[in-house]
């Protein structure tokens, strides 16, 4: 039997999802992968996190990638990936991101495509809490598409966005709190709809997308809805996630999309 010699991993940001996809990787469910390093802001997460997978605990950018990591994954934020992603490509790994939100940033995206381009790396965008991504690729490819985001989550999920200016949201009723392009509803709500900007990089772009914000006491799962439309028909997708325990504006399903990219990346045959 073939011993399938591991990958060498890194983790940049160990919350409540980057620690999420250290457990899955120590298990091994996200393939023949090893992680060998972590950093994060907080030095107790970071210990955490390389005590049970048994990597290093580095406490600077430079010392993780001196480490010489296949492939290094954002957990943290959109600033933090965009602090990281030139020195990661340029160490000779490739990212698999989660903070899609940086990607409104057309000046950061440009440099992030030229320099992957030219030193032969990938930046991998998780799909995060969110899918439908091939039929929204496919219904681009056939053309005339427009494409509609509504986000509902309760309260706990959107408070203390900078949008809110601390504002506290009604516990009783729901309320609209957004309607714009998803350009702006990330500017708004950074830490609560990367799943915005990530399907309109897919698709339309995130000055075209449009997208609403909707706080709603009443639900306990987060839910996204995708509506297309465009030559090849018309197409509604509706997803309702359970956020995570530990931090509600997060849904514990982004932390598995990074899993199931990465078992993708070993695979011979790919969906």
């Amino acid at each position: 039997m073939q011993i399938l010699e591991k990958i060498p991993v890194a983790l940049v940001g160990c919350g409540t999802l980057g620690s999420l996809v250290a457990a899955e990787l120590n298990k091994g469910s996200a393939g023949p992968y090893a992680l060998i390093v972590a950093l994060d802001a907080s030095p107790e997460k970071t210990a955490a996190v390389a005590a049970t997978s048994g990597g290093k605990a580095c406490s600077t950018l430079d010392e993780l990638l001196a480490a010489k990591p296949r492939y290094v994954i954002e957990a943290a934020t959109a600033q933090v990936f965009k602090s990281i992603a030139l020195p990661v490509l340029r160490s000779g790994a490739d990212l698999v991101v989660l903070s899609a939100g940086a990607l409104v940033d057309d000046e950061f995206v440009g440099a992030l495509r030229r320099e992957a381009k030219e030193l032969g790396r990938i930046v991998h965008i998780a799909s995060g809490a969110i899918g439908a991504f091939d039929l929204a690729q496919a219904a681009k490819a056939a053309g005339g598409l427009t494409c509609r985001m509504e986000t509902e989550k309760p309260p706990s999920g959107l408070e203390g966005a900078p949008y809110l200016k601390g504002r506290a949201l009604s516990k009783e009723s729901a309320e609209v709190l957004f309607e714009g392009s998803a350009r702006e509803a990330i500017a708004a709500f950074p830490k609560n709809v990367n799943v915005v900007t990530a399907m309109s990089f897919a698709t339309m772009g995130v000055d075209s997308v449009r997208a609403s914000i909707i706080s709603n006491p009443a639900r306990t799962l987060n839910k996204h809805s995708i509506v297309l439309e465009g030559a090849f028909g018309r197409a509604k997708c509706e997803i309702e996630i359970r956020p995570s325990p530990e931090n509600p504006r997060s849904s514990m399903l982004a932390a598995y999309s990074v899993v199931a990219l990465l078992r993708k990346l070993t695979d011979p045959i790919r969906y």
